[in-house]
Order: structure tokens, then C-alpha cells, then sequence
């Protein structure tokens, strides 16, 4: 029985007892008086109970929406980290992880190599603007073969794709890191053993400063993500050490 009904009987029981009174006062006083209190303190504790389990009904009613309030949370963060899981995280395979190795080490060395170029470049102008009179050949095949140089460093001819060094399960470094998805590529994958849902450790020297899982996997890259963070302010960076967790969670 639900909790208005057991008030609704209380209540009509209480009634029905008034109504009836007049009639027990005509069939004797006393007899009638005494079972009048009694029926008074039986409904009378009827409707306590009644009102007890209306209070706990309504605590727990309380926590339950809170409960799910928690669970539906959860779920939408679940189905956020699961559309991130999703198979296309890196569609195109080794081209397009590839692509997206734009990391400090090989920024810094092509930006050497343009500002070589360069240098070789003006340097081999002067040469042959003050030999440009006597249009000296050589000087001419120099300045031609630093414009090359130039269009070469500055991403303008056809280059082969840069050579990043293989990692392993023990040591590999973050490579890339999608400012958006804050998807992390590893030089390690499915060639290094490296499996869809193994947990890594994210090292900065001897200190650990996050923890990640492997989303997708390529022959020698691997995309995984951030689950766990040491210290907010403290971020995953390109170049971090990622090393396998001997402990999966």
C-alpha cells in the first residue's frame, strides 16, 4: 500500500470513530470511553508510522535524485570519452598521425636549416652582385644552388618525410599533442607491441605527471588519452616520456 493511502485510511478511520460517539455515549459511558481512547491511541500510531515512512520515502527520494543526477553525469562524460575512443580518432592513418608531427625538436631543426639557407643565400647575392659585371658562372651556379637550398628548407620542393626514432613499451616520447582533443601521438605502436586500451604512464624526467590510455593504434604511432592528471597546472608537453603502466587499472 502506498504511503497516501495509509494516510487516507488513518484519516477515515479517525472519522468514522467520531461519527460513532454519539451512539457509544447512548450504549454506556464507560465501556464506550474506554475503547474510544484506545482506538484513538491505536490510529493515532497508525498515523505516525504512516508519517515516519513518508519522511523516509522522502529522504530517499532525495538521495535517488541526486543518485541519478550523479549517474546521468557520468554517463554524458562516458559517452564524451567514448565518442573520443571512437575508430576515425585517427582517420588516415600513418599520413595523417604524420602530419600532425609538428613538435618543437622537428620545428627547431627546420627553422635551421631555413636560417642556413639563408645566410648561404645572402652571402652568395653579395659574391655575385659585385662579380655580376663579369657574369662569373660559378658565382651564378652558387647563387642558383642556394635558392634551391632555400626553396628546400622552406618546405617549397619535395622533401621525404622527416625519420622520427621508434620507442617502446618502456620509453616512448609524445610526439605531437592535438591542442583541441588533446589527443597525444606516441612514436610506438602496433610494430612495438603496443595495444587499444593499455594504460601509460606520462613521465617529465624521473616524476610522473599523467596518466593515459591508448585509443588507436598504426604500424609506429599510437593516439592515446589524457585520463589522469598529478597536478592541473602541470601539463603533458611535447617530448614527455610515455612508459607502459606494469599495473593496468
Amino acid at each position: 500500500m502506498s504511503v497516501n493511502a495509509h494516510i487516507t485510511s488513518a484519516l477515515a478511520g479517525v472519522l468514522l470513530l467520531g461519527a460513532g460517539v454519539p451512539c457509544q455515549a447512548q450504549a454506556g459511558h464507560g465501556a464506550g470511553a474506554g475503547d474510544k481512547d484506545r482506538q484513538i491511541r491505536l490510529l493515532e500510531r497508525q498515523l505516525d508510522k504512516v508519517k515516519n515512512q513518508n519522511l523516509v520515502l522522502s529522504r530517499d527520494l532525495a538521495v535517488s535524485k541526486k543518485r541519478e543526477a550523479e549517474l546521468s553525469k557520468s554517463v554524458n562524460e562516458l559517452r564524451l570519452r567514448f565518442a573520443a575512443l571512437g575508430n576515425n580518432l585517427l582517420n588516415g592513418g600513418e599520413d595523417a598521425i604524420l602530419e600532425a608531427v609538428k613538435n618543437a625538436e622537428v620545428l627547431d631543426k627546420r627553422n635551421s636549416a631555413t636560417e642556413k639557407a639563408v645566410h648561404n643565400l645572402m652571402a652568395n647575392l653579395r659574391e655575385y652582385l659585385r662579380t655580376a659585371i663579369t657574369a662569373d658562372p660559378a658565382a651564378r651556379v652558387r647563387l642558383e644552388t642556394s635558392i634551391r637550398e632555400l626553396d628546400a628548407a622552406l618546405g617549397l620542393r619535395q622533401k621525404p618525410r622527416p625519420q622520427i626514432a621508434q620507442g617502446n613499451l618502456q620509453q616512448a616520447k609524445i610526439i605531437s599533442i592535438d591542442a583541441e582533443s588533446g589527443l597525444l601521438v606516441i612514436n610506438a605502436g602496433e610494430n612495438q607491441s603496443v595495444r587499444r586500451g593499455m594504460t601509460f604512464a606520462i613521465l617529465r624526467g624521473n616524476r610522473k605527471v599523467a596518466e593515459a590510455i591508448v585509443a588507436e593504434t598504426r604500424k609506429d604511432f599510437s593516439g592515446v588519452l589524457p585520463t589522469e592528471l598529478e597536478n592541473p597546472k602541470d601539463q603533458i608537453r611535447a617530448g614527455d616520456i610515455a612508459s607502459i603502466q606494469t599495473e593496468q587499472r
